[in-house]
């Protein structure tokens, strides 16, 4: 059975060779030629409108810059190209070696979508890396049948399965207590749902639907009652601890920005545990609107 890894590794040697890591940016957009074009014009231009007029006595001069100029431009055709194939090759392997589940929602990973609509979890789904798909911290495989194969692991894949792993809020009526239990054991595998994809890590909570209704659930997380007080007369929002599972529920979006406010004064301080944290509530801040970019 041929599997996405597979099919995507002439397109990766290839990429490698020219400088451009296929999975490092949404594929279709290869920022390494990009460069490279925008350098070879500005080079061109520099060469006709500098060194041409200080050197127009010179015949021999005039005939190297004219033929470095020619040479320049037909590398830059050569690129335009180049990313045109690369682009038209990596979308028909895509439609070739993905089953219909797969084009579903790989192939949105992969373009890297980041709008709304798409539905795309950036938090505990699949992402991008340089080596190709990530699940936590194992490499993410699918094949032509739809099958997922998790560090060496085959499910059988499911309409359920994969709106668990790549939705910010899955469809409760597609996924199925199998299903749970599955995507539970891929967690458990993969950390994903964990600080930093780090088993012993702790549990990257949130206020999100998903880990409010489906990985707290299966994690058996109980959220502790927010108290008023806490600490020397701050509010329990105002509170920053390493506490695996005590995430406050916020009623009031002040909070939140609060509670972001002190993260960032950590970080700025040098404690980068809470990252995570961070863009979790920038998340949960651009969803209810107040966070427009």
């Amino acid at each position: 059975t041929m599997t996405l890894e597979r099919a995507l590794s002439p397109l990766m040697t290839i990429g490698g060779f020219c400088n451009l890591a296929m999975f490092e940016y949404p594929l279709g957009q290869p920022r390494t030629y990009i460069s490279c074009l925008y350098g070879l014009a500005k080079w061109s231009l520099l060469m006709y409108f500098w060194y041409y007029p200080c050197f127009i006595d010179s015949l021999r001069i005039h005939k190297t810059i004219y033929i470095v100029d020619i040479y320049s431009l037909i590398t830059i055709i050569l690129i335009l190209i180049s990313i045109s194939r690369f682009k038209m090759e990596g979308r028909e392997a895509l439609r070739a070696n993905l089953g219909p589940l797969g084009q579903k929602y790989v192939e949105a990973v992969l373009r890297g979508a980041q709008d709304k609509e798409s539905g795309i979890d950036h938090v505990y789904g699949v992402y991008l890396h340089k080596d190709g798909l990530m699940f936590g911290n194992k490499r993410f495989d699918v094949d032509d049948a739809d099958n997922i194969i998790i560090d060496g692991v085959r499910y059988a894949g499911t309409p359920g399965l994969y709106e668990l792993i790549f939705k910010r809020m899955p469809d409760g009526a597609l996924y199925t207590e199998d299903d749970t239990h599955k995507y539970k054991s891929m967690l458990l595998m993969t950390s994903a749902h964990k600080h930093k994809h780090h088993s012993q890590g702790r549990l990257l909570s949130n206020r999100g639907y998903k880990y409010k209704y489906i990985i707290a659930p299966l994690m058996l997380v109980t959220r502790k009652k927010q108290s008023k007080k806490s600490g020397k007369g701050l509010p329990h929002a105002m509170t920053l601890n390493d506490n695996a599972i005590d995430y406050v529920h916020w009623d009031d979006p002040n909070e939140l920005v609060d509670r972001l406010r002190l993260l960032d004064a950590s970080h700025r301080a040098g404690n980068n545990a809470h990252d995570n944290e961070m863009l979790s509530i920038i998340e949960e801040l651009r969803e209810a609107g107040l966070i427009i970019n």
